[in-house]
């Protein structure tokens, strides 16, 4: 049982939720990055163990979302991001392992070795990724695609904000 359900009972009935993450996950002292000394103790919590198929914060956020996207019977769910984006990453990942199809747009993202590892380990999921220069061109492909989805008899997938964060996403 999460903590958040172990303190708040009443919730588990009222939230979807589908266990993704392992946890909890461990905090380690972080004093030397504070190197002026200031803070009379530091610690991060460290995220990044939190699953064994992909980890880090998003995985919390998609134990909800992606149990959202099932409950309601969806079989496809749209995210967004940009090139590089670990939210999308994790989302493929993720919606792969529960039998979902998952679609990213992606807006574009200077060129580096980790953008370039996110999309190539994205595509191995079997997510689309669709790709747009501009958040403009974004935001208009998501309507038409929205629009069309119906008219082609084709059901409108279960839509996660970037990076998940909405009041189901936490």
């Amino acid at each position: 049982m999460i903590p958040l359900f172990a303190r708040y009972p009443s919730l588990q009935a009222a939230l979807p939720f589908v266990s993704l993450g392992q946890y909890p996950t461990p905090i380690l002292d972080a004093a030397g990055l504070d190197p002026g000394g200031r803070c009379a103790a530091l610690a991060v919590k460290h995220d990044g163990v939190s699953g064994t198929l992909y980890g880090g914060n998003k995985v919390r956020k998609l134990e909800f979302l992606l149990a959202d996207a099932l409950q309601r019977g969806h079989t496809e769910v749209l995210t967004f991001g940009g090139a590089g984006s670990n939210h999308a990453l994790a989302t493929a990942i993720y919606a792969r392992e529960l039998g979902l199809a998952c679609n990213s747009l992606l807006i574009a993202q200077p060129n580096s070795y980790a953008v370039r590892a996110n999309l190539l380990r994205a595509l191995q999921t079997g997510a689309r990724l669709q790709h747009f220069e501009s958040m403009a061109a974004l935001v208009a492909g998501t309507l038409v695609r929205a629009a069309l989805n119906p008219l082609s008899g084709k059901a409108i997938p279960y839509f996660i904000p970037p990076g998940g964060t909405s009041a189901l996403g936490l």
